[in-house]
């Protein structure tokens, strides 16, 4: 009786041992399963979060007259944070300075076109510095697309768009928008830039001024589009 009750105790010890061998393994299991599941769940967040400016994308490609070349964002200037950054194409992708960044914009329900974001100031083999519009180094002609007026917009050193009409009697409206200007030699005519967002009479300067909603935002943004110029 004496081996009969060591020998089942042995016994019940090993089935414990195994049980608990068992059990680790399951855990490690599962949390491998739960790793696995979170990385799953942030990469559906992430296209779920992207899905609004992928379509956008997408539309932009299949109803633009542009030889567009995609590029992403490499890098942000650091002291000119979303003024100036870093594109992962260059020189042996044909681009060249004074090439046009552009990016999908929707100008009304339904229809995407081309929406400006800067220029290529320094390209190189691989890649390329872009100064953006709402650098305040950044100028560039517009028309109203509404009734032809014309002006000159840029970045200012908080970031924002601004402008100003040649005309101080401009005929000029809140959500009016802004493309670039047939004279410029810079950049294509007709490139969408924005809305106007508020008019600023400035009678001590006889100038009208503008503030503008860009049309694409560049902290939405990963990738862009060139035009070769």
């Amino acid at each position: 009786a004496f081996f009969y009750d060591g020998a089942n105790k042995i016994a019940t010890g090993f089935k414990g041992l195994f049980n608990k061998e068992e059990t680790t393994s399951d855990i490690k299991e599962l949390e491998e399963q739960i790793i696995i599941l979170k990385d799953k769940n942030r990469e559906l967040e992430t296209v779920i979060m992207k899905a609004p400016y992928l379509k956008k994308e997408y539309n932009l490609i299949k109803n633009t007259k542009y030889d567009l070349t995609k590029a992403k964002i490499a890098s942000m200037d650091p002291d000119e944070w979303y003024k100036r950054f870093t594109i992962n194409k260059g020189k042996k992708d044909g681009i060249k300075n004074g090439d046009i960044l552009v990016g999908a914009s929707e100008i009304q329900n339904n229809v995407y076109i081309e929406g400006l974001l800067g220029k290529v100031t320094d390209a190189s083999n691989d890649s390329s510095r872009v100064i953006s519009l709402n650098d305040e180094k950044f100028k560039v002609s517009f028309n109203i697309l509404r009734n032809n007026e014309s002006g000159v917009m840029g970045g200012t050193y908080d970031g924002e768009l601004e402008g100003y009409m040649f005309d101080n009697n401009a005929d000029v409206l809140l959500g009016d928008k802004l493309i670039t200007s047939n004279s410029s030699d810079e950049y294509p005519p007709n490139i969408y830039i924005g809305e106007v967002s508020e008019v600023i009479n400035d009678e001590s300067n006889l100038k009208k001024i503008i503030k503008i909603k860009a049309a694409v935002d560049i902290k939405d943004l990963s990738n862009v589009f060139i035009i070769k110029r």
